[in-house]
């Protein structure tokens, strides 16, 4: 859990990273935008870029606890995806910011913020995997291969709500959800295909 001061510098970070971009951003402005001294940002982060990779690693952790508890409610995997989908626009589109640098950044590409991002997604798609593989023994699912079905959902999490979010700057409503998960249950396709 960060202490208070350490999140109100981080909170203004995303703020000033956001209106001026990583390289235009001062630590000055960071820390007038947090109401502390100049110092008190050091003391937590040794530089801009530490900084920097803190928040983008701040708003993931975020974003990966709200699906993780998703996913380990006692609920049929259908209404684990739906219920998953409308908390991930609603913690999107309230942290447009992040996502966009994780989109954006160069820095990003970074080994040490590479790894550590590759690592929650992969933790994340290894639980999302294995509630498909639930799915398929119980016969809720029809049997497959449960990492393709993971791989689908991601898609749908990142090519339909994503994109509406972060490119198009629209909020995508129940009803848009109910029609990308039709698509993945049902399939987009006559019979006679």
């Amino acid at each position: 859990m960060l202490n208070i001061k350490k999140r109100q510098i981080i909170k203004a970070a995303t703020q000033v990273f956001a209106e001026k971009g990583y390289h235009d951003t001062k630590i000055d402005e960071i820390a007038r935008e947090a109401d502390v001294a100049k110092g008190s940002v050091y003391l937590y982060f040794q530089s801009k870029e530490d900084l920097f990779i803190e928040m983008m690693k701040d708003g993931v952790k975020r974003y990966k606890d709200v699906k993780i508890s998703v996913l380990e409610q006692d609920l049929p995997l259908y209404q684990k995806l739906k219920k998953m989908l409308i908390e991930e626009i609603e913690f999107l589109w309230d942290n447009q910011q992040v996502a966009r640098f994780l989109l954006t950044s160069d820095i990003v590409t970074q080994d040490t913020l590479y790894n550590w991002l590759l690592k929650v997604r992969n933790t994340f798609i290894e639980k999302l995997t294995s509630e498909f593989d639930k799915a398929i023994e119980t016969g809720d699912v029809i049997a497959g291969d449960s990492s393709l079905y993971t791989r689908i959902f991601r898609g749908v999490e990142h090519q339909v709500i994503g994109y509406y979010i972060i490119i198009d700057g629209k909020k995508p409503n129940e009803e848009m959800i109910d029609k990308a998960l039709a698509a993945l249950t049902k399939g987009i396709f006559k019979e006679n295909n």
